[in-house]
């Protein structure tokens, strides 16, 4: 016998529950939503600003209006990866095959203290502010720009 561990590909899906009803009654017209996470010690920074609606065809897309230098590929692929969960959780939801278009409008990432981590669970957040933006702080003001780093944390 063969044990091989599993886990989610995004680790807050649990918290897309209370979202439930909201996502069934979604007529899928334009949400936006943001979220910003920042650890303990100012570690697994993440930051993700979200649009998403029903596209003009039946192709679900990722539109990047981020520069990768604000947010780089490897990132990328987690947010993208969370995406592809929610469209198959949204899909339950409904009871249907779903298509969505993901404008991504704003990211950053801190160049040591960001990690996969912290876009796995700003990836939920975000997509959890679309439908309740009570359900996580949000502060503009403690978001990196790399333009504004001048050797100390930036406001981190």
């Amino acid at each position: 016998m063969e044990v091989v561990g599993i886990s989610s590909g995004i680790i807050e899906a649990k918290e897309l529950n209370h979202i439930n009803a909201s996502l069934a009654k979604w007529d899928l017209s334009a949400v936006e939503g943001e979220a910003l996470f920042i650890g303990s010690m100012h570690s697994k920074y993440a930051h993700v600003k979200i649009k998403m609606y029903a596209p003009s065809d039946d192709s679900s897309r990722i539109i990047w209006n981020v520069p990768e230098t604000e947010l780089p590929l490897e990132f990328r692929g987690t947010i993208t990866k969370g995406l592809e969960f929610f469209l198959g959780y949204l899909a339950g939801i409904k009871g249907q095959s779903i298509s969505l278009a993901f404008e991504i409008n704003d990211g950053s990432y801190h160049p040591v203290d960001s990690n996969l981590l912290g876009f796995n669970l700003v990836t939920t957040r975000a997509i959890i502010d679309c439908f309740d933006p009570d359900y996580s702080k949000f502060d503009a003001q403690r978001i990196f720009r790399k333009t504004s780093f001048r050797g100390h944390d930036a406001g981190l």
